[in-house]
């Protein structure tokens, strides 16, 4: 168990998104394994004035770290972003725990909501996919809608995707997720999804199965699997009672 668990946060306008997402495109390869860093297209947080209806740009990252100053300087990256400057709000080195992080996502995932979710992996730089969520998130008929970009290192060495069941990987796994209260609004947040997902399409190389809208069109499911592995997928399918056990593949 980390001794000094550590976030980090700053807000920034969506005007500086673009800039901001471009500086955080490889963070992941500049921080420590140790820290989970995030990038977030959503609602301001309360008590910030965002410029855009509502909208912001949010970074942060979380150190599991050992102790108080390990867990500063693994996070210390977060500061050197070209616009901290002019972040609207900056929560920097603040210790936490794990109840304390459940708290936090449960801001932009609340219970007692209605949900849609879709998932994409990408290895295009941040800046230029969000350049393509700027416009569908000040669109989102429900201003709790959310966008997040999980930013991972380069994979490095040993392909570690050869057998895992989740074979599809990227450099950023990008999950939007339609998030409103009425079901009579259910029509109009699913379709804002799916207008989100196409524009994200010249720059995604598959899905996140777990997440991902499988409804949507039948290739969506292969794209979640490398070639081998969907051959692999699909063979078990057409001898594990064809139609039942994966619907999707036969």
């Amino acid at each position: 168990m980390p001794r000094a668990l550590t976030t980090s946060t700053y807000v920034y306008s969506l005007a500086d998104a673009e800039e901001v997402a471009g500086w955080a495109s490889d963070l992941g390869d500049r921080l420590p394994p140790m820290v989970e860093p995030s990038f977030l297209l959503t609602a301001a947080p309360p008590g910030v004035t965002a410029e855009q209806p509502g909208k912001a740009a949010i970074v942060t990252a979380a150190a599991f770290a050992d102790s108080t100053d390990a867990a500063v300087e693994a996070l210390a990256p977060l500061g050197c972003c070209p616009a901290a400057g002019r972040a609207l709000q900056a929560q920097v080195a603040v210790p936490s725990t794990f109840d304390g992080l459940f708290d936090a996502a449960a801001t932009f995932w609340p219970e007692g909501r209605r949900y849609a979710a879709d998932t994409a992996w990408s290895n295009a730089e941040l800046g230029d996919v969000v350049s393509r969520l700027r416009e569908p998130i000040l669109a989102a008929p429900s201003s709790e809608s959310v966008v997040l970009a999980t930013l991972s290192p380069e994979p490095r060495g040993v392909d570690a995707a050869a057998d895992m069941a989740f074979s599809v990987g990227g450099r950023t796994l990008l999950d939007c997720y339609a998030v409103w209260q009425e079901g009579a609004d259910d029509a109009a947040n699913r379709a804002w999804l799916r207008e989100t997902m196409t524009a994200l399409e010249p720059v995604t190389i598959g899905h996140y199965v777990g997440e991902a809208d499988l409804t949507a069109e039948p290739e969506r499911a292969r794209r979640c699997y490398t070639e081998r592995n969907w051959q692999r997928v699909a063979g078990a399918a057409r001898t594990l009672r064809p139609g039942r056990v994966f619907p999707h593949l036969s």
